[in-house]
């Protein structure tokens, strides 16, 4: 392979890895709603990355060991909600689903449920796992999963400013690749 073919395959392997690794994230953040129960709290989530189809749905969890119930799920326009109670039947952990009912909806929210907290501390991280839905609402199947993350304030995202760097590095070896002098071995 010549030097010239090796650095733009590198170039390019680069680039298809960085638009590979961005992944979406879910936010959360935890707040005492106005007139709340004793015990009742708040998330608030904020999604990002996510280009959600038709009927593909994200679902949190809430074990049931930490929450008592879920109360008024609210998910932005463009989705549906459903909320299914923890420890109903006994044993089972309750989620939160916002399925979406058109592809790519808009991930600007509200996201949030009112929940009775039974655990201790703080509520914290939830895994969550995104599912793709038949039209009459069957599962067909696991699209990912991940964990929320704590509400962090807007930072400008590396992620463009990396591509544009590595696409000026390629630009910079394809023309040094290109103004070399051919060697022969």
């Amino acid at each position: 392979m010549s030097t010239k073919r090796f650095y733009i395959s590198l170039a390019v392997c680069a680039l298809i890895s960085v638009a590979i690794s961005h992944a979406g994230t879910i936010q959360y953040q935890v707040s005492t709603p106005s007139g709340a129960l004793p015990g009742e709290l708040e998330y608030t989530y904020i999604l990002s990355g996510f280009m959600l189809a038709q009927y593909q749905g994200v679902e949190i969890v809430f074990p049931e060991a930490s929450f008592g119930s879920l109360i008024s799920g609210v998910a932005g326009a463009g989705f549906t909600v459903s909320l299914l109670q923890p420890n109903v039947p006994p044993g089972v952990d309750g989620d939160y689903l916002a399925e979406a009912q058109i592809s790519d909806p808009s991930l600007a929210g509200p996201f949030s449920v009112d929940f009775i907290y039974i655990g201790s501390g703080i509520p914290g991280p939830q895994s969550y796992v995104i599912n793709q839905y038949e039209e009459n609402g069957s599962l067909e199947g696991l699209v990912g999963s991940g964990s929320t993350v704590a509400y962090q304030a807007p930072v400008p995202e590396p992620g463009n400013l990396t591509l544009a760097g590595l696409l000026l590095v390629a630009g910079c070896l394809w023309r040094t690749v290109r103004r070399s002098p051919a060697r022969t071995l």
